[in-house]
């Protein structure tokens, strides 16, 4: 052939021919393996014509599990999916491929140029893919389902860089904050049962703008009915809220009508402050992935079809993946050293009253009450996420009516990270509730909430006397 005169051409290469055996013949081919750049190699052509590979390249260029004995004469290699391997006995001249066993004749199986070659159909049979080779291009290409290693290599290394890029970049990300002013809306609503009579109607108008970062709020109420008249007749509402994502200490602001957020909801005129974030949708922390694998396998772990963490090759350290509030679905894909793949799916389920290790949370706030309900009351509270999975809090509120009153309150969050939790809320001499949840990976998911109250505590609840109790109970199958 044209080529193998060439390569005789090239230094030492007359040299290298002499170790082909008679009838053989040699040439220069492209290799192609899995996303390995080509590489130019020596390919054997037998009597007959067809192709005979080298093994060891083409093995390392798959990225495949291999060993060679210390005489080069037994060669094996993973099969897919198989704990036996596949076996090339250069000695015996015979191939070993899932368990059976069958003979290589002289023309399929050389070695030459200190090579191992083999007949390019029987090379596929060791690799449980595919040898293409294409005698006009003089190419050969090597293909598997699934991947190769060295391709699931290449994907994976592709797919963990973007996201590292993606995480440096939002690191570095920072978004100044800058509180401005702007135009305001204004609306109005007005409803009647009688109309056009005023008997049973109401006129409702309110405005609001952002000034200085914040949204300001005017509204004016007034039940047009002639003979409406005490408390509810009309209100006034004017508030003004301001959030400050970058402080640590006060996050949120509140002056002119407010709602206390400590134990009982009690509507007041005053001022309201905390540093509790303003969080839908965000992520509450991490979790430690640990999935049972094997030795030598690897696996990634994906949100909504997005890469969100990967262990690293020859370590079975914990992945630590980022986790919503609420329920998140991750999908696990377990790697084999030999391009096995599986899947698996685990949901975790993170209530809305758990906070993040560590995280410190306060509110405070009082003023005048509103709508006849009390004269004054103040309020104070802090909540502290001991573990992922442990959140307590307490404090009080004080209630200036005809008497002064004290009420302490505290409450505990349990949850785990398969889709169990509880609460349970207590204030004292006004109710005691509690929770208990499932939402994980098992066939249904239920909701148990009861408590004890007292008589007008603000809750549906069934009974007779100063107290009564309330249950609900809820669930269901996917």
């Amino acid at each position: 052939m044209l080529l193998a005169a060439a390569l005789a051409a090239l230094p030492g290469g007359r040299a290298r021919a002499q170790e082909v055996p008679p009838g053989f013949d040699q040439g220069l081919f492209e290799l192609r393996v899995a996303r390995n750049p080509p590489a130019v190699t020596v390919m054997l052509l037998n009597p007959d014509g067809a192709v005979l590979v080298p093994v060891l390249p083409v093995l390392q260029a798959t990225g495949l599990p291999f060993e060679v004995s210390a005489d080069s004469s037994r060669i094996t290699v993973a099969a897919l999916g198989e704990s036996r391997p596949n076996v090339l006995d250069v000695a015996a001249r015979a191939t070993t491929v899932r368990g059976q066993r069958a003979a290589v004749p002289e023309a399929e199986l050389l070695r030459a140029l200190g090579q191992v070659y083999l007949a390019a159909p029987r090379m596929a049979a060791m690799l449980d893919g595919r040898v293409d080779v294409d005698m006009g291009s003089l190419t050969v290409l090597v293909t598997r389902s699934p991947p190769f290693p060295s391709e699931l290599r290449a994907n994976l290394e592709a797919r963990r860089a973007v996201l590292l890029r993606q995480a440096r970049a939002s690191a570095g990300e920072r978004v100044a904050f800058r509180p401005r002013s702007g135009a305001g809306v204004v609306d109005w609503s007005f409803s009647s049962s009688r109309f056009p009579a005023l008997e049973g109607s109401s006129l409702r108008l309110s405005a609001g703008a952002a000034v200085y970062g914040g949204s300001a709020t005017l509204g004016y109420a007034r039940a047009l009915d002639p003979g409406a008249t005490g408390p509810g007749a009309q209100d006034v509402v004017l508030s003004y809220r301001r959030i400050f994502p970058t402080s640590p200490y006060v996050r949120q602001l509140q002056l002119g009508d407010a709602v206390s957020t400590a134990g009982q909801a009690r509507s007041f005129r005053g001022i309201g402050i905390s540093n509790a974030e303003v969080r839908p949708e965000q992520e509450f922390g991490s979790l430690l992935v640990t999935p049972p694998v094997p030795p030598g396998w690897e696996y990634e772990v994906y949100e909504g079809g997005r890469l969100i963490g990967f262990s690293e090759l020859g370590r079975q350290s914990p992945v630590e993946v980022p986790v919503q509030y609420g329920t998140t679905l991750v999908e696990i894909r377990m790697y084999g050293p030999a391009g096995e793949e599986v899947v698996t799916e685990q949901r975790f389920q993170v209530p809305f009253t758990q906070l993040p290790p560590g995280r410190f949370e306060y509110s405070a706030g009082g003023g005048v009450c509103r709508r006849g309900e009390c004269d004054a009351v103040a309020y104070g509270e802090a909540r502290f996420g001991f573990t992922r999975g442990l959140t307590a809090g307490g404090g009080a509120s004080w209630v200036q009516d005809s008497v002064s009153t004290v009420q302490p309150h505290g409450s505990v969050a349990l949850s785990t990270p398969r889709g169990w939790n509880g609460e349970l809320r207590v204030m004292a001499d006004q109710y005691t509730r509690g929770a208990l949840r499932y939402f994980g990976d098992g066939p249904g998911w239920f909701v148990l909430n009861g408590g004890l109250s007292r008589a007008g505590a603000g809750v549906p609840t069934l009974g007779q006397g100063t107290q009564r109790w309330d249950a609900e109970l809820a669930g269901g199958f996917r």
